[in-house]
């Protein structure tokens, strides 16, 4: 995939026709093109490109993501920093090649646990996160540990896992024992029968680690990790109560050794992955969105245009509950410009996208007469979509 343009913005474009392929000259506003992925189908990166086809140096495209897979991707477009190749293991335990970001500047690196402990790692025949582990993500840490790094920041979510963590412990050198001494496996069915642990002893100093997420879920409890998420990554409703319960006696076993309540909201993303790092390292949760924007100066690039494109996959009811589209709308209210939207599918009425602020909005699914037509040539419906917008 070649690089997207980031040309400043003027008052010129190609503007594109009604999906004849052929462009004409047409007053256009200053466009900024913020989407997130298409899982599975098309990279922001992808719709950056297309987007700047359609309208030429007056759009700035800028890609981003959630805090799952792509946030690297998304980042490294902008800025260029130095990559670190890590081999380790995936889900199930087999060799993967996975990578992370340091900023030399602050000294900080930054991760994504999608890489190597990611559901799209694992064949849909062999999810079951009672098996699977975070110790890949471990891995990726302890390599930049090593680099001798101010903060490490791990961005949460797409995982396959719910282990709690110890996986990601497991792969900075923690030991998990049972009742007799026995090590365990650092993955989900192991949480119930953790009695000790056996801790490193050559770490170098503890750099600042942050877990970077926009999940609010418990780590318990019918909006915890195991009750909501753990059915999309395998389990069935037997595995989901061994999880809640193994879980439940992991924190019980953590807060009794360390003094101190560990459940916080965002706890439950990535199958609990922050309650080990919390307990050991005093890990943080913070906003993976308002970090993204941060780095990449969302705000001051919506400021400074006059009609936002945005959209991901699915907009639907989580849409409305603080996500990414969310909060760029919401930006783009603030500062009381044009927002469009391109989407996979829409399942919200038309009034509740019209209250996110969009004032116009295409489907692909719609488009293309069903989800199965889209996602056979996803890049030709959003070519389609980007051409009826209209200044």
């Amino acid at each position: 995939m070649p690089p997207l343009i980031y040309s400043e913005l003027n008052w010129s474009v190609a503007h594109a026709d009604h999906g004849d392929g052929h462009f004409k000259s047409s007053p256009v506003s200053r466009i900024i093109c913020v989407t997130d992925k298409f899982k599975g189908t098309l990279p922001a990166s992808e719709i950056g490109l297309l987007a700047q086809k359609t309208w030429g140096d007056k759009c700035l495209a800028i890609p981003l993501a959630d805090g799952g897979e792509g946030t690297l991707e998304a980042l490294h477009n902008i800025r260029p920093w130095t990559i670190h190749q890590v081999r380790v293991v995936d889900p199930c335990y087999q060799p993967q090649d996975a990578y992370y970001l340091i900023d030399p500047t602050t000294n900080t690196a930054y991760l994504e646990m999608a890489l190597a402990s990611g559901l799209q790692l694992v064949p849909a025949e062999q999810r079951d996160p009672k098996y699977t582990t975070t110790r890949g993500t471990g891995q990726l840490i302890l390599d930049a540990w090593k680099q001798g790094v101010n903060r490490i920041v791990v961005f949460a979510g797409g995982s396959a896992t719910q282990d709690a963590g110890i996986g990601l412990l497991a792969g900075c050198g923690y030991e998990w024992l049972d009742e007799k001494g026995n090590p365990l496996d650092p993955q989900g069915d192991s949480l119930s029968k953790i009695a000790s642990v056996r801790e490193p002893s050559d770490l170098p100093p503890q750099p600042e680690f942050l877990i970077a997420t926009d999940v609010r879920n418990p780590l318990l409890g019918p909006l915890g990790a195991a009750r909501q998420y753990a059915a999309q990554k395998g389990a069935t409703p037997e595995d989901v109560d061994i999880l809640e319960t193994g879980t439940r006696q992991y924190l019980h076993w953590l807060e009794n050794r360390f003094g101190q309540e560990l459940d916080q909201p965002g706890m439950g993303a990535a199958g609990g992955l922050a309650l080990s790092p919390a307990a050991f390292w005093n890990t943080r949760i913070v906003s993976a969105t308002d970090l993204i924007f941060e780095l990449l100066a969302i705000e001051r690039h919506i400021a400074s245009a006059d009609i936002i494109l945005t959209g991901e996959g699915k907009l639907d009811q989580t849409s409305l509950q603080g996500k990414l589209i969310h909060a760029v709308c919401q930006l783009a209210l603030r500062h009381r410009k044009i927002i469009w939207g391109v989407f996979g599918e829409v399942t919200l009425p038309d009034s509740a996208v019209r209250e996110l602020g969009l004032s116009q909005w295409f489907s692909l699914t719609s488009l293309a007469g069903s989800s199965t037509a889209a996602m056979e040539n996803p890049r030709h419906w959003m070519q389609v979509a980007l051409c009826l917008f209209r200044d």
